[in-house]
């Protein structure tokens, strides 16, 4: 008789704050945020693009560059076989990644 007079308590509660959480739920979704009147509204600033230069090699400056993917590794394919079956799909770990190379000064980096 206690159980079940807990397990009704609970039931009671459990369906009284789920009550609540909506009612509480639809009323914030309903309603238009306002900036209270002593905080100024924000303002945009208009920042420039990077966009606006063109790419250039961190290290010299050049603007000379060629791109290029990665594709599927050997190397990586050849260990991940040795030790694990199934280990040659480790040769495509990385096949997306596109490479920078200066044609000036031969530096390379990842995008």
């Amino acid at each position: 008789m206690g159980t079940l007079i807990f397990i009704f308590i609970f039931v009671f509660l459990y369906i009284l704050v789920i009550g609540i959480y909506a009612a509480t739920k639809a009323n914030t979704s309903t309603q238009s945020f306002t900036p209270p009147p002593w905080k100024p509204a924000k303002q945009t600033e208009t920042k420039t693009s990077q966009n606006d230069s063109p790419i250039h090699c961190p290290k010299c400056g050049c603007t000379q560059l060629h791109t290029d993917k990665k594709g599927f590794s050997l190397l990586k394919a050849v260990g991940g076989g040795l030790l694990i079956p199934g280990g040659i799909l480790w040769g495509l770990h990385g096949r997306n990644k596109i490479i920078i190379t200066c044609l000036k000064c031969g530096n390379k980096w990842k995008v």
